[in-house]
């Protein structure tokens, strides 16, 4: 696909919350080792690679761990967005709103968020990267068309994709919750269904499906457990056995690797 790059957030610094030990101290304990075994000549080189990519995994694992950690506790202190975009058929939350609610959240945790937007023949891909002070990143992408409804021009077309696109891409990585703003404070309606849709429980069919894709994805590294039920429950609710079997897969996948190594 031939792209071409339309706008990029900037990515803001990321600070430590805690006093938690740096992601990569356990990988250290091995640089004074890898140091020694340098130093002497009648040691095989093939070790010391092999040492080198045990040093490499440590840290992507370490980087991992503290991501996921960081992430599932940001969740849980970032509030309810309010609606305030309006169209004809329904309310929204703005992509300013959101970043205004979250950007202090994200840097109390050590987040930042970038988005790098490519377009090819009349499609935009929206890519939203989550980056972590471990070093860890995550990427989430949402292809569309341009938004040539009504009279917009071509320009207009392009820039309300971009918010749309990052509108959702923001909310999907952060499992973001928005809420509509009534005059009376109450939740309307069709706010009211989507609550109770959102908690209704999971279907083993349903649920299946996700678990599939879940051990995919924790196999491949692209996602954690933690991280799969998060985002399995912005779609229905999870018992506590259908979150421990997720669960356990990030387990299963953690002692393959201990064994591999």
């Amino acid at each position: 696909m031939s792209t071409e790059q339309i706008e990029t957030q900037p990515i803001a610094e990321a600070q430590p919350i805690n006093n938690n030990a740096p992601a990569t101290s356990s990988s250290q304990n091995l640089v004074p080792i890898i140091d020694k075994l340098i130093e002497r000549p009648e040691i095989d080189v093939d070790k010391i690679e092999r040492l080198l990519e045990m040093q490499e995994r440590v840290m992507d694992r370490a980087a991992r761990e503290a991501f996921s950690r960081d992430l599932a506790d940001m969740q849980e202190a970032i509030p309810s967005v309010g609606k305030r975009g309006r169209t004809d058929k329904a309310a929204y939350a703005k992509f300013e709103d959101i970043m205004e609610v979250v950007r202090p959240v994200l840097h109390r945790y050590g987040f930042a968020v970038s988005f790098k937007i490519n377009t090819s023949e009349g499609m935009m891909a929206v890519t939203g990267t989550l980056v972590h002070k471990s070093g860890h990143r995550e990427e989430t992408t949402m292809t569309l068309p341009f938004d040539t409804s009504g009279s917009k021009n071509q320009v207009q077309a392009v820039g309300s994709s971009v918010s749309y696109g990052k509108r959702y891409v923001l909310t999907a990585m952060l499992n973001i919750a928005t809420h509509n703003e009534d005059d009376d404070g109450r939740a309307s309606d069709s706010g009211m269904k989507d609550r109770a849709a959102a908690i209704a429980p999971m279907g083993r069919e349903k649920f299946n499906t996700i678990y599939k894709q879940a051990a995919t994805a924790i196999e491949s590294g692209a996602r954690t457990a933690d991280q799969i039920i998060a985002w399995a429950r912005t779609m229905g609710s999870l018992s506590d056995q259908q979150a421990a079997a997720i669960k356990a897969l990030d387990t299963q996948e953690q002692e393959a690797s201990h064994a591999d190594s």
